[in-house]
């Protein structure tokens, strides 16, 4: 799983290493923080284009 991240508290590889990911492979996630301050993970898997 590929880790990113934007407006959050923690790095990709520190967010990588909490949850215990390793790196690589057609799923990503993605840790946010949006308006209202609550904090997202989102999970997506790469796959062909339409």
């Amino acid at each position: 799983m590929n880790v990113a991240t934007r407006n959050f508290p923690l790095s990709a590889p520190q967010l990588a290493a909490k949850l215990k990911i390793k790196e690589g492979g057609d799923r990503m996630i993605f840790g946010t923080t949006v308006p209202d301050g609550s904090r997202l993970l989102i999970v997506t898997k790469m796959g062909t284009p339409l």
